[in-house]
């Protein structure tokens, strides 16, 4: 069976920021954030707009996303979120 990480939740899909420095260790990439309070923006290396990090462009099957929510459960959901793992 394939796991998948869903949001359960009348919110979008989103991460928190723990998450997502997370997936950057995981992944090898150089995140680095442009504060906005609560969700923070997120870019590869340096904050330039050709360097945008978006979650939406990460598979919902990618290993490393589901590593990420298995790790740290309820500390990985963004704001309006509550993000699962299942299988399919």
């Amino acid at each position: 069976m394939k796991k998948v990480c869903i949001n359960k939740c009348f919110g979008g899909f989103s991460l928190s920021n723990a998450a997502i420095q997370r997936y950057g260790e995981l992944a090898g990439l150089n995140l680095v954030s442009k504060d906005k309070g609560y969700n923070n923006q997120w870019y590869i290396d340096s904050v330039d707009d050709e360097n945008f990090f978006s979650i939406y462009n990460i598979p919902r099957d990618d290993p490393i996303l589901i590593q990420v929510v298995e790790e740290l459960g309820e500390a990985s959901w963004g704001g309006a979120a509550e993000v699962h793992r299942t299988w399919s």
